[in-house]
């Protein structure tokens, strides 16, 4: 295992992560936005879960568009630097 995994002071081993002053860690955008709008009253309570399975379905579409753009824009650079 690598050295900053082994010393890495989170259990979350990738960014992005969210530490709370209560302890709370959390990483991955998808279940950052997923807990943060749980704990803020941001996201439909199970009386609505229709409702709650189209902001997961959101959520997970936005996830996806900036995971491809990412990577294209990652592939663009190293095409060039090459």
């Amino acid at each position: 295992m690598s050295l900053l995994l082994t010393r890495w002071p989170y259990p979350a081993k990738a960014p992005p992560i969210v530490t709370g002053p209560d302890g709370f860690c959390c990483s991955q955008t998808p279940a950052i936005l997923w807990s943060l709008g749980k704990k803020f009253g941001l996201y439909p309570d199970d009386s609505h879960e229709a409702l709650a399975m189209q902001v997961e379905q959101f959520n997970s579409l936005w996830h996806s568009i900036f995971e491809s753009v990412r990577s294209e824009a990652t592939y663009r650079i190293i095409m060039f630097l090459k």
